[in-house]
């Protein structure tokens, strides 16, 4: 009888979490579904006639042969996809919403699944694999979910950017990032990695290609991954034992050789080619600003990111205070075999951060430190978070378990309550295509501040030449009409 009242209180307490965690999904939705339309949608999704380029070489070799010069040449797997489902989910959607709600919708299904499958790929390394029946795996998944920030702490440990362009540009290149790496880390926390068949590392091959020819910072993240992997594979050579030590490498029950060889070794060959084509992006240039510079910059930006708010102090300090508890009661946990893993992680941060500079100064980052560039960090500090709060709510007994779920409350409501609603922050910006919609001119005015696909308002018509030719693409209006907003 006993038995059968847990497993009920187990099927409640995860239709709970479950509902928690759809609701809080939906809620993003919503929040994805109204922020305005960037600046940079319309050069990759009509695409403008020098984003054709990177669209035509998906290996980016005219770059190589011909000495071409243009936009992002390493980054097919990036501006393919945003290109195929902006420029035909809206068309698509038309079935049932109007032309405009359209591209919004179309922008809250692609935010919203990102986050989704981000957040079900870390649960996964948390938990040690996809064990979606499993509470634990759906407590993980209402944990990270509410640290997924569209405002409120966004501009700290922001994963999907407000910006769907740049929701492309990062949180989908770090989808095919964790698809990637999920194996050797799930197989290697669980001690398992010998247990990994054959097939996986040639399905990885190509994958490999796509993670390094997509966002602007896998190349570097998978090479210095494998630099510490090595390092750490080195340094677990005995003093006096090396032969041994050479003679296990070389075992067919080791895996190691075969996971450098056919796993590690071709992925940072990518890298490499990825960062070679970098140097032929017109883009890289664009401002003049030192490097010495930059490093100037490097510390001011650090400071600001750990004490101008309070999200990654808070992450921090739960994370220290879970693994003493943890560290005191269990030494078999997932968050004690991940914690493994953290000082590797912190020489990664340093390594990574201490590198940052070399991928260019923007103005829109001055300090050269910010959400976007510290992604990899930031989702080493959520699968920490994760797992060892999931030990230590599994390793507490009693009332100090009621204390400790409350204090963990307390955080992740600090993180839901930040995270403001602001379902209306596109409303001017639709305002302004429906006018441009409904206009018989051909040249429409529109209120002063209105942004259309533009980062600020547009006050030439002219200007707005392309993005007149994707509202006609998107059927928003039936002919491609210029527009400007009036002047204060």
């Amino acid at each position: 009888m006993s038995s059968y009242g847990d497993n009920s209180i187990r099927k409640i307490g995860y239709v709970i979490l479950a509902i928690l965690f759809l609701s809080d999904l939906a809620y993003s939705f919503r929040q994805h579904y109204a922020t305005p339309l960037d600046g940079d949608v319309v050069e990759s999704v009509l695409p403008l006639p020098e984003f054709e380029k990177v669209l035509e070489s998906p290996l980016g070799l005219n770059a190589i042969l011909d000495q071409e010069s243009y936009p992002n040449p390493n980054r097919f797997f990036m501006h393919w996809p945003m290109k195929q489902f902006l420029g035909n989910m809206p068309i698509f959607l038309q079935n049932f919403f109007d032309p405009i709600q359209s591209v919004y919708m179309s922008i809250g299904i692609a935010k919203t699944s990102m986050q989704l499958i981000i957040i079900i790929l870390l649960a996964s390394i948390i938990n040690g694999g996809f064990k979606l029946q499993s509470i634990d795996f759906i407590l993980c998944c209402v944990i990270l979910s509410a640290l997924f920030q569209t405002h409120g702490y966004r501009v700290k440990i922001g994963i999907i950017d407000r910006s769907i362009t740049y929701a492309f540009s990062y949180a989908l290149p770090l989808i095919y990032l964790l698809i990637f790496y999920l194996p050797l880390f799930i197989g290697g926390v669980q001690k398992k990695l010998q247990d990994q068949p054959n097939w996986i590392f040639l399905v990885m091959f190509p994958l490999g290609m796509v993670v390094c020819l997509s966002g602007p910072l896998n190349p570097a993240i998978v090479l210095v991954t494998t630099m510490l992997i090595v390092m750490s594979q080195l340094m677990s050579i005995p003093r006096k034992g090396f032969k041994l030590w050479f003679h296990n490498l070389l075992s067919t029950k080791n895996p190691s050789l075969k996971v450098f060889l056919l796993y590690l070794l071709p992925v940072s060959l990518f890298a490499v080619y990825s960062l070679v084509l970098g140097q032929n992006n017109s883009n890289q240039n664009l401002y003049p600003y030192s490097l010495l510079d930059s490093y100037k910059e490097l510390p001011i930006g650090l400071f600001k990111y750990l004490t101008s708010k309070i999200a990654i102090p808070l992450l921090i300090l739960t994370i220290l205070l879970n693994h003493y508890i943890v560290k005191t009661k269990s030494d078999d946990s997932i968050g004690s075999r991940l914690w493994n893993y953290a000082t590797w992680f912190l020489v990664f941060s340093i390594i990574y951060i201490v590198l940052l500079p070399l991928g260019g100064y923007r103005d829109y980052r001055p300090h050269i430190i910010r959400y976007d560039t510290l992604l990899p960090i930031t989702i080493g500090i959520f699968i920490l978070f994760g797992s060892t709060t999931i030990s230590t709510l599994n390793t507490v007994t009693g009332p100090k378990k009621a204390v400790y779920a409350s204090f963990i409350v307390i955080v992740l409501s600090v993180f839901t309550i930040s995270d403001e609603p602001k379902f209306h922050e596109h409303e001017q910006e639709m305002r302004g295509l429906y006018k441009i919609s409904n206009s018989s001119a051909d040249t429409v005015q529109l209120d002063s501040g209105t942004t259309v696909l533009s980062w600020y308002p547009i006050l030439k018509p002219s200007n707005s030449k392309w993005n007149a030719e994707l509202l006609y693409k998107w059927k928003i209006a039936p002919t491609p009409k210029l527009y400007y907003s009036k002047q204060e």
